[in-house]
């Protein structure tokens, strides 16, 4: 598994990128704020969800619940391999807000290019349930994939934004034995938020750069998320956690987000660590961009990206 830390695309983005980046800009980014009431924020999302491809022919999605916790299972047709990985998936939403609606649109395609089944996690949010609420219930949720018989080597955890933070914080207390097992197949980050000190120098220096997220949310989001004020903690932070033990890693960020020296400051700890990990700089690429795989060609070879890696992450595990 390559340690280097890779630019993943360079040059002009597509003309399809700009339209999506100025209509979020203008459309979208002044409604991602809390200052209008959090049911508001959480009907905004809900809304965006709405406008998302829908899922495409052969998948499909099924309220279930895992480990007793919520969720929906997005399976494929076509795949009935017995081996094949299993995505455990945490949406985004800044831990207060989402569903496993709000992010179909990648699930559905990392089912469809990875040849996987895949559990999105309907966590409980905050500020009703408050950290560490939703990490309970990701450690749940492995539990009961693993009680279903699947091995640990199938399983990829993954997620975008606040989400990914909830994948590696799981994938740090499965490395420390806290709840069993070896250690799952791979770990997929995408625009992961991973300090809630909001300390990252993207965010302090540049809080513009993004056409989607403004940086006025990541305060509000986390006092509720986090209400006494703990949040170094690496659990809800876990940039500041141990990091060896870890399965291999792909760190997915644009240079546009103000959430990428997030990135990179997890890609240099687990350097010292010397945890297997790929970290792709996307250039250009806003939050979560991702979110619309049937409309920019960048999120289309991003999802060919990970196939790649989940795909080397299972041949390295076997010993292929």
């Amino acid at each position: 598994m390559s340690d280097d830390h890779p630019v993943a695309a360079s040059g002009a983005i597509s003309w399809r990128c700009r339209l999506v980046q100025r209509a979020m800009k203008w459309a979208i980014k002044p409604r991602l704020t809390l200052a209008r009431g959090l049911p508001a924020f959480r009907r905004t999302l809900e809304r965006a969800a709405m406008l998302l491809p829908r899922p495409p022919r052969g998948i499909t999605i099924t309220p279930a619940s895992c480990g007793g916790i919520a969720g929906e299972w997005t399976r494929h047709a076509g795949h009935t391999d017995a081996a094949a990985p299993v995505f455990l998936y945490f949406h985004g939403g800044a831990f207060v807000a989402g569903s496993p609606r709000l992010s179909r649109a990648i699930v559905t395609q990392l089912a469809l290019r990875c040849g996987a089944g895949a559990f999105s996690v309907d966590y409980r949010l905050a500020p009703e349930h408050p950290f560490p609420a939703a990490i309970e219930d990701a450690q749940a949720c492995y539990q009961g994939l693993l009680g279903m018989g699947v091995a640990p080597e199938r399983i990829v955890l993954a997620g975008e934004s606040a989400g990914a933070a909830l994948a590696l914080a799981l994938a740090q207390t499965i490395g420390k034995d806290a709840i069993g097992g070896s250690s799952p197949r791979a770990l997929v980050l995408i625009s992961p938020w991973l300090d809630l000190t909001l300390s990252g120098a993207s965010l302090r220096d540049d809080p513009d750069i993004d056409p989607g997220l403004p940086a006025g949310l990541m305060g509000d989001a986390r006092d509720l998320y986090v209400p006494d004020g703990c949040f170094e903690d690496p659990l809800a932070s876990p940039l500041f956690a141990p990091l060896a033990g870890l399965p291999p890693t792909l760190i997915q960020v644009g240079t546009r987000e103000i959430l990428r020296d997030d990135a990179r400051r997890l890609a240099s700890r687990m350097d010292r660590a010397g945890a297997p990990h790929r970290l792709e700089e996307w250039a250009g690429m806003h939050h979560v961009w991702h979110h619309a795989p049937f409309r920019i060609p960048e999120a289309e070879c991003a999802f060919a990206a990970i196939a790649r890696f989940v795909a080397e992450a299972g041949a390295t595990r076997s010993g292929r």
